[in-house]
């Protein structure tokens, strides 16, 4: 169904921005 894609479209989308959030947490950390 359409939601069900959405919501696997929306998990997906956040656990990338969760990503890149962590690897720019990193980065600062180290400088």
């Amino acid at each position: 169904t359409k939601s069900s894609f959405r919501s696997k479209s929306v998990a997906a989308s956040t656990s990338i921005k969760y990503y890149q959030y962590t690897r720019l947490i990193q980065k600062a950390d180290r400088d």
